[in-house]
């Protein structure tokens, strides 16, 4: 869980280093609100092995004040 403050209203921009595994494509950042289920944006992977940084642009869901979770998937629907 986050803790209290998470506010994509007056901070709707998220950057985050991730390191990317070979053969990644996509990366999904979902976030969780209680009255709003889960609001995603999807960037892709152009480099492997290495350090990247990737924005996860939020303002079309600037009204969400109540995010309880974040969650980073890669490579959706794709098995392992």
């Amino acid at each position: 869980a986050l803790p209290t403050g998470f506010m994509v209203d007056k901070f709707p921009q998220l950057n985050l280093d991730v390191w990317a595994p070979t053969g990644a494509k996509k990366v999904k950042m979902q976030l969780t609100s209680i009255t709003q289920g889960n609001v995603e944006v999807e960037r892709d992977i152009t480099k492997s092995e290495e350090w990247i940084t990737l924005s996860f642009d939020f303002s079309k869901s600037d009204k969400i004040t109540d995010i309880t979770n974040v969650n980073l998937i890669f490579d959706s629907g794709v098995a392992e």
